[in-house]
Parts: C-alpha cells; structure tokens; sequence
C-alpha cells in the first residue's frame, strides 16, 4: 500500500473526488469545494470557493502538479478523458460552465465561451458537443423547445457545426449522457420544468423531473425515450448501451401536501441499445425515492449493473444481474468482521470493471488504531473469500468515510478519505507516545499492511493493488470445492459459480432445468419410501 498525504494535495483542504485516465496510468485527485462536499470542512469551518486539482503519477504516487480550478467543482457531472488520457473535461457549478484540465502540465483552461453549460466527447475523442438554449432572452424557469447541438475540435475547440434542436416539449436544461460509439447519436437528459403550484407546496420539488432524449448529430432530430428519474447514466465501455432509471417524477398538484417530503414511485432501470435507441427493461423497483437514487455504475461488458436500491424501498444499493433480470448477492462483510473490530463507515460494494471482483470496504477501528477493513469475493456471491486490512497505526492521518474507485485495469484500488479526530493525536497532529505504531495484527484475517508517517493533513490518497486479493479469492472458491467438509460447503461454492453464470442462460431454459431437478429429486425419493416400505418384493 502506497499514502499521499500532506502538501500540496492534502495541505488544507480534504479531498472530494477521484478520476483515473483510461490506461490507469494517471490520478487526478480533487479537494476543496465543490456542489456537494460530504468531507471534513476547514478547520475555520468555512468551505473555499474553489477546487483545486492533483495531477499524480500512479505508478511512482508522485504529484505532477496541482492547479487550482478557480471555480468550485460539480462532481455530479462525469469527467471525461481524452482517450490518451492527456485532457479531462469537467464542469463547474457556479456558474455551470465546461472547462478542460491540461494533466500534463499540468493546468485548466475555461470552455465558456462555447456557449455550452457541459460538453460530451466523441469515442475517438476528436470532438466535442454541446447544447445551448437559442432562446437566449427566454427565462430558463419557463423553459424552451428551441436549442442548438454545437459540434467542436476537442484539440482547438474550433466550431464545426452550429445544428437546430426542436424538442418535442419546452427544456429548462440538459444534461449529457454520451456520445454513441459511431459519433451519431448524443443522448442527453432533458430536464423539464416543473408547475408552480407543485413547487410552492412540496419540499421535495427539487428532484429531478425531465427526459431521456436521443439527438441526431447529423440533422438534429430528437427521438423522445419517456421519462426519467434522474439525470445519471452508466455507459458500457463500448457505448453501445445506455443504462438509466426510467421513472416519472411529475405530481398532480392536488396530490401534494405541505409537508410531504417522501415521493415514493416506481422506478425501471432500463438498457437503451446505441443508435437503434431500442429499450429493454433490466429490474422494476417499487416505493423509491427520487432524491435517494445514486450514480449507476456497468461493468465493461455490461452484464452487472450496480447502484440499484434494494426492494421493498431498501436505501442500501444492490448488484443487478443484468442479462438475467435479477438480484444477486452482495458481499455479506460484516458478518465477517471479528469481535475487536468496530466499523465506523461504509465504502459499499464496488465491482471490478472486468466484473470478475466483488469488493467492500469499510473503515474502523482496532485495538484504537484505524483501519480500513478490504473484503472481496465472487462478483455474484455473498461468501467473504479475501480480506485485506490496512493499518494506519503509524499515519497521523485518521481516514474518515473512505469512498473506493477501482481503476480502468482492474489492477488497483484507491482510496481517498478525510481526516478523523483521533485521541492518539497531539494537537499539532503528530502521534502521541504512547500510541501503538506499525500493523501488530491484522482485522479479520488476511494480510496487513503498514506505511511510514509523515505530517498531518486534511485528508489522504491510498492506493492498493488487489492481485493479492485475487489470489485469495481464487484460492478460497478452490478449497472451498475440493475440501469437501459437509455438503454445505460444496453448495455454496456451486451457488457462487451458479449466481454468476445465470446470466449467460435464458430464463426459461434455466425454469426447464429447475423444473426437471425438482421431479428427479421427487421421484428419487419417492422410490427409496417405496423401496424401505417392502415395494417390490413378493410377500410370502
């Protein structure tokens, strides 16, 4: 395990989000303000109004550079790398504006003047659009059907087309998806505005209410695909699919009381096929909540959607097999956690892109030295295979809430966390003299890991290659078939591998299969009855 902590990326200001370039080759870390900042404010208590950018080498974990943005970050849009992972688009929040993010200088230029509030990159990452209102003099509030889909040079931001979109309904701002992978479809989020007498009496007025809509780059034509429940999407690695919750937040006014804060509704989370624009609905969820929805993530190949809230409007996130239109296991890592080891906060569970690795992560404490507690497992199986803990005995940086990005290869977990008081610090941050230093044991078996302390900072960077949880999981699902301790034992293995391939096979072949495992089952046992009880012998 690898730390970066202190200046200049942790100098004062904790970190708020973390992009990776698609050869994993380069960090972009983010700290300061931004429109959501769930980290450790400064210690003054005020937030800066700014974000500031880390470019870090992620091999050698050494900063390039850092610059700041000069405006705060909006970490609910998706950062877009150039696919030689040279330039990052993002956008602002106040006011929302794009802006590209040199990483090899490193430094950031404003894109404002492109008239666009947000850019989408094509797949060979030539071009970049945008939308813009050309009713420029029409309140945003009210909304308009007339806009504009400009075409640019991602290297110069030279103009290339100016084309006209005519939504079918009045937009009050959009939201881009992706570009498809041959370049001719953008899908974009049409937000859609909302009657006054809904937003006067309902507090949750603010979720979010629009469309998914399909444009035609070439002539601007728009393909309506219904209503949407949140603006995020998940796109596969390919952009041939488009994963959204299809949902509609829209109320009858008369419906609205003044204190209704729940908007339960069902909410569809459908795959939309790139340029055919076909839909196809993966998993229905009843008694959601719009504003509880969080980003969706797919996995390359597009078989795991994960994000999705459980049943019953369970708030925790669950795997979706998407092939198979059905739940499947989460990792079940609290159970495996031992006596000692009290957990503070949750990182959920993060799948490999590759989707063959389950992981959950999750900090805490043991014997009052915090820890970070790894687990991983069959993507599909709820069995705790490999656990990794790492020790930050001897880092002055407590993390607190630890959020997990797994890079583009599948070969490296990050973390980045804010700083926790802890009572084995001193005031200026340096450990006190009787606090334990070092590993000394590990939380729920498996390896430990310790780092070398440095200077107290607001927050910390750590980075964790998973070949050796790999290696324990394989090892774990092997032993688990060859011992063979109990039928049990083989059972879950078998239903770990089962759970992973049923997405390979159509419903109604595995319903044949079942059906027929269950009459062989039956008869098998209905002959042995009959066998014990003296069938098939001649009574003399």
């Amino acid at each position: 395990m690898q730390v970066l902590y202190g200046d200049p990326c942790f100098d004062t200001e904790p970190p708020i989000d973390l992009a990776v370039s698609p050869d994993s080759s380069t960090l972009v870390l983010f700290n300061g303000s931004s429109v959501d900042t769930t980290l450790q404010l400064p210690s003054d208590g005020l937030p800066t109004p700014n974000t500031q950018a880390c470019v870090i080498d992620a091999a050698t974990m050494k900063v390039r550079g850092a610059v700041d943005l000069g405006f705060p970050l909006d970490t609910s849009r998706p950062y877009r790398f150039s696919p030689d992972g040279s330039r990052l688009y993002v956008t602002s929040s106040a006011p929302r504006t794009p802006a590209v993010i040199d990483v090899r200088t490193p430094s950031v230029r404003s894109l404002g003047q492109l008239g666009a509030a947000e850019l989408a990159l094509s797949a060979d990452g030539a071009q970049l659009l945008g939308l813009r209102n050309a009713a420029a003099t029409q309140p945003i509030q009210s909304g308009s059907k007339s806009w504009v889909l400009s075409t640019f040079t991602a290297d110069s931001q030279r103009r290339l087309a100016d084309v006209p979109v005519m939504f079918p309904y009045a937009v009050t701002d959009v939201d881009l998806a992706t570009v498809s992978h041959d370049g001719r479809t953008l899908y974009a989020f049409a937000a859609t505005p909302i009657s006054t007498s809904a937003t006067q009496q309902n507090s949750s007025a603010d979720i979010y209410h629009g469309r998914l809509a399909a444009i035609r780059i070439a002539d601007g034509s728009v393909t309506d695909l219904g209503p949407a429940a949140s603006s995020q999407a998940a796109v596969t690695a390919d952009r041939t699919s488009l994963f959204y919750a299809a949902g509609d937040t829209a109320r009858d006014p008369d419906d609205v009381v003044s204190d209704d804060t729940h908007h339960p509704i069902t909410v569809t989370f459908t795959q939309v096929t790139a340029d055919t624009h076909a839909a196809r609905s993966v998993i229905a969820v009843s008694d959601v909540d719009p504003a509880d929805l969080t980003p969706l993530s797919i996995t390359d190949d597009g078989r795991f959607l994960s994000g999705v809230p459980g049943m019953r409007g369970n708030l925790a996130t669950a795997l979706v097999d998407v092939r198979g239109k059905r739940y499947v296991h989460a990792l079940d890592s609290a159970s495996s956690a031992k006596d000692d080891t009290t957990a503070a906060s949750g990182g959920g569970n993060v799948l490999t892109p590759d989707g063959t690795l389950q992981l959950s992560a999750s900090a805490g404490e043991w014997k009052k030295r915090k820890v970070i507690r790894l687990s991983a497992g069959n993507v599909g199986g709820s069995t705790v295979r490999g656990r990794l803990s790492l020790d930050f005995g001897r880092v002055p940086v407590r993390p607190k809430e630890p959020v997990m990005t797994v890079a583009p290869d599948g070969k490296t977990a990050y973390f980045i966390a804010g700083s926790a008081k802890d009572d084995d610090t001193d005031e200026d941050g340096t450990l006190s003299s009787g606090s334990q230093q070092g590993c000394g044991g590990s939380v729920g078996g498996g390896d430990c890991q310790k780092v070398d302390p440095v200077n107290r900072g607001s927050g910390l960077l750590a980075k964790v290659p998973l070949d050796g949880l790999r290696r324990q999981v394989r090892q774990s699902y092997a032993a688990a078939l060859q011992r063979g301790i109990g039928v049990g034992t083989w059972l879950s293995g078998a239903w770990d591998w089962l759970r992973g391939a049923v997405g390979r096979v159509p419903d109604p072949f595995l319903l044949a299969v079942a059906g027929a495992l269950v009459w062989a089952v039956a008869v098998t046992v209905a002959l042995v009855v009959w066998f014990r009880r003296g069938g098939g012998r001649d009574n003399e």
